[in-house]
């Protein structure tokens, strides 16, 4: 599951000033708020989804460590590589060419699946 998108809740890029959060927020909170729509259950999910992107950007550690949460990682850049649909056609030469090189036997490489 991935996380919620806190800036695209509130209709905000990433840059957005603590002024343009707070206007967004209580924008969209009077439009979807419970009151104006009375046992509209996608309006009271769509209110707790507005507290929450709030809470985190309103608040400058939480947006920082948010912020931080989004950039991508050594390892889920090379895992999305390698789950890339494109990789092994890519890639696929390459990799027969080094397996060619490697000195092990045929009946060994089977077993190991190469």
């Amino acid at each position: 599951m991935q996380p919620a998108d806190h800036y695209a809740t509130l209709g905000l890029s990433p840059s957005a000033t603590a002024e343009e959060v707070r206007a967004a927020y209580y924008r969209l909170a009077r439009a979807w708020h419970p009151d104006r729509h009375p046992g509209d259950a996608t309006a009271s999910a769509r209110m707790v989804a507005l507290n929450q992107a709030y809470e985190v950007l309103s608040d400058p550690a939480r947006r920082l460590e948010y912020d931080r949460s989004l950039q991508p990682t050594p390892m889920g850049i090379f895992l999305s590589v390698l789950r890339d649909p494109a990789f092994p056609s890519a890639f696929g030469r390459v990799i027969d060419m080094i397996k060619d090189l490697l000195p092990i036997e045929p009946e060994a490489r089977e077993e190991m699946g190469l």
